[in-house]
């Protein structure tokens, strides 16, 4: 039995066939769509698959989804702390260059390669940041995206025929006329009536 493309739900050929993860669950898509979404982060795939209802292992998706949900509240909470830390004599403290002294000492060592300082520029307050924990990576803000709608064919436009009006496709010719001139050419052959000859002496 065929698969069916999850994104636009056609048939799947198996000289078409392809796949795609999307929230670490394989899912079974033509080569167009693979082409289409291949450049979207995987979290976006997912959400597409459930919208669709065509994907493979729904729960697995929602659960991806959900896990992925939760640690960006975990990363946003820990920015949110460390914005407040970052607050001295009513302003945020100003940040220093990377130094790197302290990490040459046995007690930072083993945590850390490189630290930040930031200092307070009112009272001269500083404080110390491991590098690693302020060098997060943003995570990519979902962009907007098509909603999943099944591809249709545009309908071919028609040209209408000079001679009797009727519209056709312009790939071929007009076949009201092409019927309309074979009809003129066809011939009716009627079988001839035998005429009875009479013999001379009836004449």
């Amino acid at each position: 039995m065929a698969d069916t493309c999850i994104f636009c739900g056609k048939e799947i050929k198996f000289w078409q066939a392809d796949s795609l993860t999307c929230g670490d669950v394989p899912q079974p898509v033509c080569g167009k769509c693979a082409d289409k979404y291949v450049d979207l982060p995987q979290h976006q795939r997912a959400r597409l698959a459930l919208e669709t209802g065509r994907a493979r292992d729904p729960e697995g998706l929602q659960s991806y989804l959900d896990r992925r949900a939760e640690k960006l509240e975990q990363e946003a909470r820990r920015r949110d702390r460390q914005e407040k830390t970052l607050v001295c004599c009513g302003q945020r403290m100003v940040r220093v260059e990377e130094v790197s002294f302290l990490s040459r000492v046995s007690l930072f060592q083993t945590y850390t390669s490189n630290m930040i300082m930031f200092r307070c520029d009112c009272c001269g307050q500083v404080k110390f940041f491991d590098a690693s924990f302020l060098y997060y990576t943003p995570h990519q803000e979902d962009a907007p995206v098509l909603s999943q709608v099944p591809e249709t064919e545009e309908p071919e436009e028609l040209v209408t025929c000079p001679m009797c009006g009727k519209e056709h496709s312009p790939l071929i010719g007009c076949p009201r006329c092409a019927l309309r001139g074979g009809q003129e050419k066809r011939t009716t052959y009627a079988p001839k009536k035998k005429q009875d000859k009479q013999p001379p002496w009836e004449k």
